[in-house]
């Protein structure tokens, strides 16, 4: 399953943690957690926490391991998560 995701959804941004504003996950819980687990697989990441009532993701990483441009670059589509800088995004398996 695709979804859009927003063009500039980098909202806070500090070494070891990272909010981003993602429309498809706001009012859509079975997305947020796709998303929360997709994340929680990448290298360095400690913790994502998804909220579909505000529509923002919380990320947490370690700082050593990977960075906040690294997490939001990541490729889009089955191997990555979404990013905040693109079009569309897969979020399933």
């Amino acid at each position: 399953m695709e979804h859009a995701v927003l063009q500039s959804g980098c909202v806070h941004a500090l070494p070891g943690r990272l909010r981003v504003k993602l429309a498809d996950i706001k009012r859509a819980p079975a997305v947020a957690r796709k998303l929360e687990e997709r994340l929680q697989r990448e290298p360095g990441v400690a913790e994502a926490v998804a909220n579909p009532v505000t529509g923002s993701v919380l990320v947490h990483y370690d700082p050593r391991r990977t960075s906040s441009q690294t997490i939001l670059a990541r490729p889009a589509g089955r191997a990555g998560p979404p990013r905040a800088g693109i079009q569309r995004a897969g979020v399933s398996g």
